[in-house]
Formats: structure tokens, sequence, C-alpha cells
């Protein structure tokens, strides 16, 4: 059998078994060009595939030795592990009745190009062990960061690796020293310690956070965050994250911290405390098979309570929900529905930041909707709708309301000279009742129902041209309200901050409103426009013509530009301008952005800012980043942000520095600290992040 062609392939299977072990996992199977053997010996030579309790060698030669139950296998070795992982060796020894396998100049690489190295490795059952070896996740040609050991032990199964007299190189330099490392490899969640973070301000002193990370289970984790601010005090937040079914997770945080006598007084803050709760709670299928039949529901819910808001700004990494406001908001939104019914049932809280007490912020607990979707009648081209709330509004000191809302709109849809004309009719039946528990106002309830008329002419066509696609849209709508009960006047004459707090709609006059889009859709989508304007005509009112609302919008290549006005006629000025320009490519993104809002009945600019954001690709490891926004009035930077990302995939590094105002609660009500950071966060794969600050 010996002296083959290259092409003849010889297959053959040896049935061996060891203890504890079935037959069928300790089959091997080997395809060779050369094979023969003896008695005592099977040698194979040549372009050897072998398959063994499911990993694959490849090999240039063999040798199996029948009665000891060895096989050697030599010349540029290669394993594959069912894991996705792979070895490469000069020399295997299996020893099958031990299930133990030895390895000469021996290199390990899993499927996240993690790698070990050593001169002589074995592995047993699910472990590996190593002599005088390498390990790093950089590249092995010169990796920019390694660690050699003298001992170290791999479990397979575990993912989990512990090393002896561990140097820890950057380059060729040496830079720490440990006598003993132990830590996983796997990106499955396990308990330990994760990677402190480290920071210093002039107010706060030195900080650090040691987090302590428990896997309770697959489905649940457990996170303590101490920490020590030395010029504050000591502090610990907990979080408990878990999924309890397929189709819903939450989390759950408290924490507490506790300033010293001196930091409080001399930074004039209302508590020495500082402590709250977090949680939040989603699920896809609540009532699972309770529902009734073709029904699907859903529950979403946050809450956020604290004593101050800064129960938040002690925290390094505050939970997704919450935002820059300094209103915080916890809800509770359950909904039933299928494809003709929606109910809902809706509460939220809210907290002020900026407040001592929030016996006077407004909270709405409970709300409760029925829509019943769009339906047809029973005529053709007829349909209705239906939309019922009840709602509770309440606080401790102030205004209280309990309201109900049923609009009811019919609809009636045609079409003219072959659908270029399109008509529709409606018809909305809407009642409002509310009930106002206010001090001081006469009118105590606010009752009306009315009937909206509206009768529109529509268009929607569409053109093609060698070089794009030209879309345009145009209505006009006639519409008119008839009230039995309270109408414009009377909502006109109640108190400001009632209308502000509760009501929804607003009665309105007779009006008039033409609407057209268009577009345009470049066949290399290379160029593209948008414009949008809106008008209203009020026949009635001395002033006739209501604002003016107009959007336009270019795009060519990698660039887009956007406008957006309201113009007033009646205080013969603009109300809001918005500009953007937008650039993006595979090296630069670059965003700028005008906002400019003002009240024309008071004369008041309430907002006129620039905001600006850029990243830029400098090569393959660096990127640039940057974000600034600026009030054109007061002439300050609320906030900005600058900094470079540098990523060489085992290792990453990011440098910051940034300007921000943080809301704080002093004894005489809201404050802010205005704070400049500069920020390093290190990432060393596989062994996380950490930041100092």
């Amino acid at each position: 059998m010996r002296n083959l062609f290259v092409s003849l392939a010889i297959l053959f299977s040896v049935t061996l078994w060891a203890e504890n072990k079935s037959a069928e996992s300790q089959k091997v199977v080997l395809q060779a060009k050369d094979i023969s053997g003896d008695d005592n010996y099977l040698y194979a030579k040549g372009h050897i595939v072998l398959k063994y309790s499911k990993t694959l060698f490849l090999a240039d030669t063999a040798r199996y030795d029948k009665k000891r139950k060895i096989l050697v296998v030599s010349g540029n070795v290669r394993i594959k592990n069912p894991d996705g992982s792979s070895v490469t060796t000069q020399k295997v020894i299996l020893e099958t009745k031990k299930n133990r396998v030895l390895f000469e100049k021996f290199f390990y690489k899993n499927k996240d190009d993690i790698w070990l190295s050593s001169k002589i490795a074995e592995k047993a059952e699910e472990c590996y062990s190593l002599k005088d070896a390498l390990f790093s996740s950089c590249m092995v040609d010169n990796p920019d960061w390694h660690m050699e050991f003298s001992e170290a032990k791999y479990n397979t199964k575990t993912k989990y690796i512990k090393l002896k007299d561990i140097k820890f190189y950057v380059g060729d330099t040496p830079i720490f020293y440990f006598p003993y490392l132990a830590f996983s490899t796997s990106r499955e969640r396990s308990s330990g310690l994760l990677m402190p973070k480290l920071g210093y301000n002039s107010k706060d002193g030195f900080l650090y956070e040691q987090p302590i990370f428990l896997a309770l289970s697959p489905s649940a984790d457990l996170e303590f965050n101490p920490q020590v601010r030395t010029n504050r005090s000591l502090g610990l937040y907990s979080t408990l994250r878990f999924a309890d079914s397929a189709n819903s997770s939450g989390y759950l945080r408290v924490g507490y911290f506790e300033d010293k006598d001196d930091y409080t007084q001399e930074n004039n803050l209302k508590n020495a405390e500082h402590y709250g709760v977090e949680a939040s709670y989603e699920s896809s299928d609540v009532l699972g098979s309770s529902k009734p039949d073709g029904y699907s529901d859903g529950l979403y819910a946050n809450l956020v309570l604290f004593n101050d808001i800064d129960y938040l700004n002690l925290q390094n990494n505050s939970l997704y929900h919450l935002s820059d406001s300094h209103l915080k908001e916890s809800k509770i939104n359950y909904m039933l529905f299928d494809d003709k019914n929606y109910f809902g049932l809706n509460a939220r809280y809210f907290l002020d930041a900026n407040k001592d007490s929030n016996q006077d912020t407004l909270q709405e607990l409970p709300s409760m909707r029925w829509h019943k979707f769009t339906d047809d009648i029973g005529i053709e081209n007829l349909t209705y709708s239906m939309d019922i709330g009840v709602y509770n509004y309440i606080r401790n000191r102030g205004s209280e309301s309990k309201q109900l809302e049923l609009s009811i709109p019919i609809k009636y849809n045609t079409s003219f000279l072959d659908d270029y004309l399109k008509l529709e009719l409606s018809e909305e039946v809407y009642l409002y009742s509310g009930y106002f528990d206010i001090n001081d106002i006469v009118d105590d309830d606010y009752s009306t129902v009315s009937a909206t008329h509206k009768i529109k002419l529509y268009s929607d066509t569409l053109k093609p041209y060698e070089s794009g696609i030209h879309t345009l849209q145009w209505a006009l709508e006639y519409a008119k309200q008839d009230h039995k009960g309270k109408g414009v006047e009377e909502y006109e004459a109640l108190d400001n901050q009632l209308r502000k707090d509760f009501l929804t709609r607003k009665p309105f006059d007779d009006k008039i409103t033409l609407s057209l889009s268009q577009f345009w859709h470049g066949n290399t989508l290379d160029l593209g426009a948008l414009q949008r304007v809106s008008q209203t005509y009020y026949p009635d009112r001395d002033e006739h013509w209501g604002d003016l609302r107009h959007e336009l919008e270019f795009s060519y290549d990698k660039w887009k530009v956007i406008n957006s006005f309201e113009y007033s006629f009646e205080y013969q000025g603009l109300s809001e301008i918005s500009n953007k320009i937008r650039y993006g490519d595979d090296k630069l993104y670059l965003n700028m952005e005008h906002f400019w809002r003002k009240d024309l009945a008071d004369d008041n600019i309430l907002s006129n800012e620039v905001a600006f954001d850029t990243k830029y690709k400098y090569n393959k490891d660096i990127k640039l980043f940057g974000s600034m926004t600026y009030d054109l009035d007061e002439k300050y930077s609320k906030k900005w942000k600058t900094g470079l990302l540098y990523n060489r995939g085992c290792w990453s590094v990011e440098l910051s520095y940034a300007h921000d105002t943080s809301p704080v609660l002093e004894k005489d009500g809201g404050g802010s600290i205005d704070s400049d950071t500069f920020l390093v966060k290190l990432n060393l794969i596989p062994f996380g992040g950490t930041e100092i600050k």
C-alpha cells in the first residue's frame, strides 16, 4: 500500500475503548496518502486527515500503537476543536486509555482570537496544562501586549484560566508582576471582580469604585458597586438584572451615599444623605394563555425615586432610561390589543430635581384608554374609529383634574379623474368633560360637545423622468366646528395655566388649510430633495392668516442640508428657525445645527443655540470625535466634548476632555455644578475595561 498516487484516498476506522467512554465517542477515522501496518503498529503519512472524538487532526505523519493504545501525530499538526478553537503543534501524543494528550511546541487559539503558546502542553479531559508559556489577544508577531507565566491551567469547558508567576509586557517592556491570576476567557457571564474605576476632581477628591459581579443564574446577575470619594465619604450601589421568562426582563437598583458634614456645609447642599431606587421591567406576554383569543399584550414599567439629584450624579454608570432633563419620569404602561381594538392603562409620576419638594408637581395616576381601529361601517368607502380616555391628574398642593374624552370620527373617501383627484368627507363627534379642583378660579369644570365637519380635496401623483422621480402631494381642507356647551369664548376665558396643564384640544374657528409636499428622488440616489409647506386661513378672524410652516431638505452625495421655519402673520415675524447641515462618509461624519425660537406674544427669545458633532477616522486604528452646544444669547458653552479613540483590536484606549453642567439640590433650591472632565478609558481584551476620570 506504499507509493500510491496523490489522488488515492484510503479510508478506514479503528474502534478504541477507554474507561467511562462510549465506543462511538472514541472512534478514529483516518484518511491519508500512504498507509501501512503490522501486528503492533499502524503507520500513515502524507496529507493526513484524522477525526477523533469530534476533533479534526491534520498532519504529515501518524503512528498508532495497537497494544498500548497510543497515537502519535507529528509534522505540522493542526487540530480543529468542536467549539471553534484550534491548536497548532509539532507533535501530539494521544494516550486513549488515559484520555490524555501531550503536545510539543503548542499554540492554542480560540474563536475570539485569544491565544496561548508554550513549548510543552498537556490536555487531560477538558483541561490544558502549560509550562513557560505566553498569552495574548493581539497579533502573534510582535504583540502590543502579552503575558508570560511559569505555569497555566486552562479549562476549555468553563473557559477559565489560572496563571502563576505572571509578567505583563507592553511590547518588549515588562510593566507589572503578579504572583497569581485567574480569570475567564469566555464572553459569557461569570462571578468575580470587574475592572475598577478611578477618578479625581477638586470637590470630591480621589474616586475609587470596585464593581463586584455575581452571576446568580443563566437569567440573573447581581452587581455591587462600592465607591470611595476621599473628600466626601463612602457609598454603595447595587443592581439586580434578571430575565424571568423568554418574553420579559428587568432590573432593580438601589443606592446610598452619605457626605461628610464639612463637605455638605462647604457646598451648600440640602441633604447630606443621597439615596434612591430605580427599576425597569418589560414584558411582551404578560397574561399568557389567560388573554382573550386573538389578543396580544405588553407591559413596560420604569421607576425612579430619590431624595435628591445627587443620587444620580454619584453613579458612574447611569441606567439607560434617564434623560438629561431635571424632570425624571416614572411610568407604567400596560396594553392589550388585537387588529381591531387597543386597551391601555397608564400611570406617570414625576420628580423635579430642581425642587426641594414635589408637593406641587402634577402627576397622572392613572389614565385609561380604549381605541377602536379604523373599520368599515358597512357602506363602501365609509369608515369609522373611536377613542375613549379617562384621566386623573393629582398633586398634594395645587390644581387637580378628572377628565373624560370621547372621539368618534367618521370618514368617506372617493376619487375622480382616474384617481388624480380624491375627496374625503369627515364628521367627528368629540365630547370632553373635565372637573378642576382649583382655588380662586370661578370655573371648576369645563364640558363641551363639538362636531367637526371637514371637506378635503387632495392628490398624490408621481412622474418618472430620465434622471429621477418626482412625487407631488397636495391637500386643501375646510374645517368647521359646532359646539354644544362651552365653545371658543369660554375656552379662552379659562385660566391660562389650567389650559396648559389639562386641556389637550383647543376649540377652533372655521379654517381652510392648504398643504403641499413634493419629493425628488434621483435615479443614482446621489441627489434628493424634499419640501413641505402648510398654511391656514381663518375667514372669520380679524387676522385671517395662521402660522406658515415650511421645511426644505436637500441631499447630494454625502451631504444633507435641512431648513425649517414658522412665520406668524399676526405678529409679522418668525417664531422658529432650524438649520442643519450634515456630511458623512467612511472617514468623516459632520453635523452642525442651529435652533432659534421666540415667544412673539411676550417678545421673548426662548432658545438660540448651535450644536456641533463630528467624528473622523484618521486611520484604521485612530478615530477623533468632538461635540459642542453653545448658547448664542448667554454666550457660554452648555456642554462640549473632544477626544480620540485608539483601537488596536486586542486593546483600545479612549482619551476625552469634556465640559458639562450637572444639577444639584442646594439649601435654597435647585442649583448646578460646572465640571471639566478628563477621561481615560482602557479596554484590554479579554479582561474588560476600566476608566480614570
